[in-house]
């Protein structure tokens, strides 16, 4: 009986210490906080501790507290000279009467810190070291916002990235959390990252308005170089923004290709236009045009071979070979009596292309 009752009180003393313990520690947590609302040093001081031990150019350094160490410690933004473009962030931690590197990043792509701050953003009283780098080319590109701890020396991070290469593909980016073993750590992130312009709400897409032609062709379409496709009108002219690469009157359609765009006609008397064709590949634009009264055929950027699309039936074609032999890659176009001029000395007679396409040789889907 007394062995019960023993058991039963330490349950409810435990039970009862929890709490305790949990209020005690915000108690700690908000005290601290009071405390250290002014930084151990002003960013000019901090940047010369930073250079004593780490020498280069020193763009950032901000000096900071933890409720769980007695240390001080700085995240420095350092590059290797003021002409160089290798920022890394660096932490340091007080040692004795010295600094000391605890951690530092991989090089960053961004050459200008669009983010660099220190933030207890999980509310433990240990502060983390926040701050953004990106890279972005005519292919694509992503940003990510990183949130170093050094309480549990990790780095956490959320990465958005966007492929425009690929036509095909989602409008909006794609999302990579790394939240090492600590899964608590994605509300964080969430909510760190949407304060900086982050995880904001994506495009979203009307595919009867005209500037999601692509995505509708696509839609409609998929990545396909041949057969029958279906065309969706657009009042009036096209608006792409894209530079265009080549043009062509056929007298009630006009012919226009887009620099890593789509291939349109646009019908004159109705006043409007359509995608005829779209690369999945942003890079196999139409580079040249040429009619034969039927078909318009046009050559590819990056691509062997011909391709032709036809008004009266929407078919496209693909042609890799001509009677047996590879086609080349069409910098030059030309037709003269139907019979295709290839980069000026490669003769094609078209209805000899037309008859002689099979299975074997034309493109199906990329």
């Amino acid at each position: 009986m007394l062995g019960e009752v023993l058991t039963i009180a330490k349950t409810a003393l435990g039970a009862l210490r929890r709490p305790l313990k949990a209020a005690s520690r915000k108690a700690r947590i908000w005290s601290f906080r009071l405390r250290t609302r002014q930084l151990p040093f002003a960013e000019a001081k901090a940047k010369e501790i930073a250079y004593s031990v780490l020498a280069g150019d020193i763009l950032r350094a901000i000096s900071y507290r933890n409720l769980d160490s007695p240390h001080v410690f700085i995240a420095s933004l350092r590059r290797s000279s003021e002409v160089d473009f290798d920022p890394r962030v660096y932490v340091l931690e007080q040692i004795g009467e010295t600094y000391k590197v605890i951690w530092k990043s991989d090089r960053l792509y961004n050459t200008i810190a669009t983010a660099f701050e220190v933030q207890d953003v999980d509310g433990d009283g240990n502060r983390e070291v926040i701050f953004e780098d990106q890279s972005y080319g005519t292919g694509g590109g992503s940003r990510s916002l990183m949130v170093y701890s050094t309480s549990n020396t990790r780095l956490f991070s959320v990465t958005e990235s966007l492929n425009w290469q690929d036509r095909a593909g989602p409008v909006s980016p794609e999302i990579e959390i790394i939240s090492a073993d600590a899964p608590d750590m994605i509300r964080v992130l969430e909510a760190v990252a949407k304060s900086h312009g982050f995880l904001q709400p994506g495009k979203v897409v009307d595919f009867d308005s005209p500037e999601f032609s692509v995505q509708r062709w696509h839609k409609e379409n998929g990545t396909r170089t041949s057969g029958i496709v279906r065309l969706h009108y657009y009042e009036g002219h096209p608006p792409c923004k894209a530079t265009v690469v080549t043009t062509l009157d056929t007298g009630t359609v006009l012919w226009m290709s887009f620099f890593k765009g789509p291939l349109i006609g646009y019908e004159k008397l109705n006043d409007r236009h359509f995608v005829a064709f779209s690369a999945a590949w942003s890079y196999n634009w139409a580079k040249n045009l040429a009619f034969d009264g039927q078909s318009l055929w046009f050559g590819s950027h990056c691509k062997n071979g011909l391709m032709s699309f036809r008004l009266a039936d929407n078919r496209l074609e693909s042609y890799e070979s001509f009677q047996g032999t590879g086609l080349p890659e069409v910098e030059k176009l030309e037709l003269d009596d139907r019979v295709l001029i290839l980069n000026g000395t490669l003769t094609v007679p078209l209805d000899a292309l037309i008859k002689g396409i099979s299975l074997s040789t034309k493109l199906q889907v990329n």
